[in-house]
């Protein structure tokens, strides 16, 4: 009997990206027994994404979907509920400024069977739209974590995940809606499912690139995240364990972070190393983030779009 794989995609007005995922998706080799099914949500009430996903009806099985509320979480929420729906026995995520490559789905697949997680998490590589200034390269900034194959998680992201539909089940808007904007919603979800028992592992042969446009290479923006994921953290921590022991290790943490930070901020600026100084600033971003989100500050970031 075949099995059914759903693979959630959240958009909005990004028809570009949207395209050069469906495109990978479709080159992407598919693992023997799955039925495929590809569920795309389109966040824009105008429903921007119908002429790209036209282009791809007759090489894909899609299910598309119009969620006119805004915000990040109501757009996966959708994605979740329709992979349900169809009886997905598991469900991946992946963004829509992402590629991926020809043997993801295999190596993906592969990982989550090998290691028996119930959550799958590949590697994503960065990729830049256009050349990008020396230093975006040599300070790694821009790069996400990779580890060694198999290794054991305390988080997950929708960037280029597998879940097993059955841990979601019951909870068919898994996703926090209060976090539209702020992003972190899918941060809060696996810290949950992890809490409760699920077990997260690292699969690095399933490889996607994120690609970031020209508006993003910059170090404001590199700032701003750095404090979006120092508030994600402490928000994640304020929904799971808001003891007063754990708030007091997290304001520690994000003290730390500011005060190492600001030394190396200060002493690359006097000793002329601009990876130095800019390493510092994110670090102080980062704790000032923390800060923040235990007092329980808000951050729009996703209201604006980056790339095409």
């Amino acid at each position: 009997m075949t099995r059914v794989m759903a693979i959630v995609i959240a958009t909005y007005q990004r028809p570009d990206g949207l395209g050069r995922l469906l495109d990978s998706i479709v080159k992407t080799a598919k693992p023997a027994g799955w039925h495929l099914t590809v569920i795309v949500v389109d966040n824009d009430e105008e429903n921007s994404a119908a002429p790209t996903l036209t282009a791809f009806e007759s090489s894909l099985d899609l299910v598309s979907i119009v969620e006119p509320t805004q915000g990040i979480p109501f757009a996966r929420n959708a994605g979740t509920q329709a992979a349900l729906g169809a009886n997905a026995e598991r469900i991946v995520f992946i963004d829509d400024d992402e590629r991926v490559e020809s043997d993801w789905l295999l190596e993906l697949t592969l990982a989550h069977e090998q290691f028996g997680a119930p959550i799958t998490m590949g590697c994503v590589l960065t990729e830049f739209e256009e050349t990008p200034p020396a230093w975006a390269e040599e300070s790694g900034a821009f790069q996400r974590r990779i580890f060694a194959n198999g290794t054991a998680l305390d988080f997950a992201i929708t960037a280029n995940v597998m879940v097993d539909s059955e841990i979601l089940r019951g909870n068919e808007r898994p996703f926090d809606e209060s976090l539209r904007y702020s992003g972190g919603s899918d941060l809060q979800l696996f810290a949950e499912l992890r809490a409760s028992g699920n077990k997260i592992v690292y699969a690095s042969k399933a490889v996607a690139h994120e690609l970031f446009p020209a508006s993003k290479v910059n170090v404001t923006w590199l700032t701003r995240r750095q404090y979006r994921r120092g508030l994600n953290r402490s928000t994640t921590l304020r929904q799971l364990d808001a003891s007063a022991a754990r708030v007091a290790k997290r304001v520690v943490a994000g003290c730390v972070s500011i005060g190492r930070g600001a030394s190396r901020y200060f002493a690359g600026k006097v000793l002329g190393r601009p990876l130095l100084h800019l390493d510092g600033r994110l670090q102080v971003a980062y704790g000032w983030g923390m800060l923040a989100g235990l007092a329980g500050v808000k951050y729009q970031e996703y209201r604006t779009v980056h790339g095409s």
